[in-house]
């Protein structure tokens, strides 16, 4: 049972990576601020904790 939990947690991990990599593969397409709105939408709703630290 452990290592399924384990194998569905690498899957996890692996598909987030590929997403991040999408994620600044467009952010660095994209120069202007307008165009990665989306990019930080997500991740303002992802790790609010974190940016109210920042802010």
């Amino acid at each position: 049972m452990l290592a399924q939990q384990n194998k569905g947690l690498r899957v996890f991990h692996e598909a987030n990576r590929n997403h991040w990599q999408e994620q600044w593969q467009a952010l660095g397409e994209n120069r202007d601020i307008f165009s990665s709105l989306p990019f930080f939408r997500f991740f303002i709703a992802r790790f609010p904790a974190l940016i109210a630290t920042y802010c």
